[in-house]
């Protein structure tokens, strides 16, 4: 017996994708079994009619430059990816109600900075992308007490931003040393310094100089 699904996709020249050939994006409106999609829709917000029982909500290819306060209410929801999207700013509070979160994907925008305790409520992620960003530095306290709520490692890509290499990066030594966070996808998704000469003086000042091994910073060349 033949079973046939239905899926509910409407592909719509309407939409505008940035740079298609590198984002491999195309005009997309779709929801079938809690998945929902909006690629190049030309979202200035994250849409209101998102269903609540969505399980996987990927929105790519909008103008979504913030994130604000309680942008969610879908507690089901375990993957969320807001990529190509021109994202600039993630407000407190932003994942709200995203209590089942598994993965959050953030790549290709705009970040700077993320604000501090801006995943405290996201308790069971255990998967960030935020590779391809303008991210300068990363401050532990993004995860607040992640790594005694949560036993799973954390898995963090990060590569493809400016990071500045100082000593505000030992806690990614100490984290991988830990063994509370891993490079999602190897090494070559970790940090990435702007300046290589600068991660060099890393050492001395973390004080670990046997665990900074762990955290390889990639670039024009590797350093051990």
């Amino acid at each position: 017996m033949v079973q046939w699904i239905i899926l509910k996709i409407s592909l719509t020249s309407s939409g505008i994708c940035p740079d298609p050939v590198s984002s491999g994006l195309t005009p997309m409106k779709y929801y079938s079994n809690g998945m929902y999609i909006r690629y190049c829709q030309g979202f200035t917000e994250v849409p209101p009619d998102i269903p609540q029982n969505s399980t996987h909500i990927y929105l790519a290819g909008n103008q979504i430059k913030t994130l604000k306060e309680n942008s969610f209410n879908h507690s089901q929801c375990q993957n969320l990816k807001i990529y190509w999207d021109e994202l600039e700013n993630i407000e407190l509070g932003a994942f709200n109600n995203l209590d089942n979160l598994i993965g959050l994907c953030l790549f290709n925008n705009k970040l700077t900075a993320i604000t501090s305790g801006v995943f405290s409520e996201l308790p069971l992620l255990s998967t960030l992308q935020l590779q391809n960003n303008e991210i300068q530095t990363l401050s532990w306290d993004i995860f607040t007490s992640k790594k005694d709520e949560h036993p799973a490692p954390l898995q963090l890509s990060i590569s493809g931003n400016p990071l500045t290499c100082n000593s505000s990066l030992c806690w990614m030594a100490e984290a991988v040393y830990d063994g509370w966070l891993v490079w999602l996808g190897g090494i070559s998704f970790g940090p990435q310094c702007t300046d290589l000469t600068t991660w060099s003086e890393v050492n001395p000042i973390c004080g670990i100089e046997g665990k900074l091994s762990k955290i390889t910073i990639t670039g024009n060349q590797q350093h051990p």
